[in-house]
């Protein structure tokens, strides 16, 4: 459907002279380099995970044709090969079928292939460590530079570091394994940042509440992908500075075109578009008021944060949250005497469906999980102890105030049975059950 209908607006526009001067996007060369760490001692096992990880990125992003390169330059490498790509390109000198650089040998026809290409990126380890703790657990971190060429300039135009971390209580090998298994996150984010790569399209129709905008699949567009509204100003010296001016979110992604939600503003046909970041998740601190009303108007207090995945999803998505119950309330149970056994948490998983209404958002959501306490005492010799089941059902209406920030509140009902029963032989008469009706709040940051 989109499809076609790209299609036809190109056709009409051509055909009636329309001639967008907003800039489009277009796949960019790229030549990845393989990964350098010859100052840290890694297994080649995470070695080889990490490179296809880089290279992945690159190519699930959509908007570069890449080339993987079998090479491995360090840091100090780097201004030798721009050295070398300007000696090549500037001073046409002849290339040598084989020459050293850094501790790989080039060959003429891979040297002629990097020169060709618009951009070359080198990754580099920059610190890598696995270390054991006294209680038996492995803790991983790894730190990735990667510097980014532009070939035409000959010189380095971008360079950022990915730091990720992870825990086994297995071995040291599964703790570096989780540390690299969240590059790729971090590493899409960085390299959207990257001016020169962030996405650029144009409005080709409006539609209300909708727009319909260039590129789709064939620029790697996935929903969850957001665009804010550029409008150009004249300023008095005669300069033009474009001004953001709306925010729309994609909702279906066609091949050669997207069709959006529009969060704010009014865009129209023409108008220029520009890619916004994202990690890819909203994370919302809050807080909530539960009131049982069977309970003597018993109420308890909880606080927490819980965070939902956004990146290549639009009308559902999945929910995971952590909270606490507080130590006050007026509710005749154990809660408050939780805290003088252990810090008592909850943790949940759930899904939302999403709707959309300009800056409103409807948010149904629904999640179940369980209680746990971490024991203050050391004669408890379990690490968690399991306390409570249970869930919650609720409508979340949040609302855009600017492009990263919404504030909401929580209706509904949520309700965590008591199923640990070690305190009541001291007070027999109550339980650590509690809930009932919830009225809440948060804010919410769009990473």
């Amino acid at each position: 459907m989109i499809k076609r209908l790209t299609l036809i607006l190109l056709v009409l526009s051509i055909a009636g002279g329309v001639i967008f001067s907003q800039e489009i996007s277009e796949k960019k060369e790229l030549a990845v380099f393989k990964l350098s760490y010859w100052d840290y001692d890694i297994p080649q096992s995470a070695i080889g995970s990490i490179d296809e990880e880089i290279k992945s990125v690159f190519i699930n992003l959509g908007r570069f044709n890449v080339i993987g390169m079998t090479y491995r330059l360090g840091q100090d490498d780097v201004n030798a090969f721009i050295g070398k790509i300007k000696e090549y390109k500037q001073q046409n000198v002849k290339i040598p079928e084989k020459f050293q650089m850094g501790r790989e040998i080039f060959t003429e026809r891979d040297m002629n292939q990097l020169i060709g290409s618009f951009y070359v990126v080198i990754p580099a380890v920059t610190f890598f460590s696995v270390e054991k703790d006294k209680s038996g657990d492995y803790s991983a971190e790894v730190k990735v530079s990667v510097s980014v060429i532009d070939v035409e300039k000959a010189n380095t135009f971008a360079q950022f570091f990915v730091e990720t971390d992870g825990t086994s209580g297995d071995s040291g090998e599964r703790a570096a394994q989780r540390a690299i298994a969240k590059i790729p996150v971090m590493l899409e984010y960085e390299v959207t940042k990257i001016p020169e790569f962030t996405l650029k399209t144009a409005v080709l129709e409006t539609r209300g509440g909708e727009v319909l905008i260039a590129l789709g699949q064939n620029m790697g567009i996935r929903m969850g992908y957001e665009f804010m509204v550029l409008s150009p100003k004249v300023l008095g010296s005669g300069r033009t500075f474009a001004s953001e001016t709306g925010l729309v979110l994609i909702k279906e992604v066609g091949e050669e075109a997207s069709l959006a939600t529009v969060l704010y503003g009014f865009p129209k046909e023409g108008d220029q578009l520009k890619e916004v970041p994202r990690i890819g998740f909203e994370t919302t601190p809050y807080f909530d008021v539960l009131i049982n009303p069977f309970d003597e108007f018993g109420v308890n207090f909880v606080a927490g944060i819980r965070a939902s995945w956004t990146k290549g999803l639009y009308g559902f998505r999945p929910i995971v949250g952590f909270e606490f119950p507080l130590p006050i309330g007026t509710t005749d149970t154990l809660l408050p005497y939780l805290w003088i056994a252990g810090f008592p948490f909850n943790v949940y998983l759930g899904g939302e469906a999403t709707f959309y209404v300009r800056r409103l958002q409807i948010t149904p959501q629904v999640g179940v999980g369980a209680g746990f306490l971490v024991p203050w005492w050391v004669k408890l010799e379990d690490k968690f102890i399991v306390t409570h089941i249970g869930g919650f059902a609720n409508m979340n209406l949040s609302y855009l105030i600017t492009r990263d920030i919404k504030l909401s509140i929580d209706l509904g009902y949520k309700h965590w049975i008591g199923i640990w029963d070690v305190l009541l032989e001291y007070v027999t008469d109550k339980t650590t059950s509690y809930g009932g009706f919830m009225v809440g709040g948060g804010v919410t940051f769009k990473l």
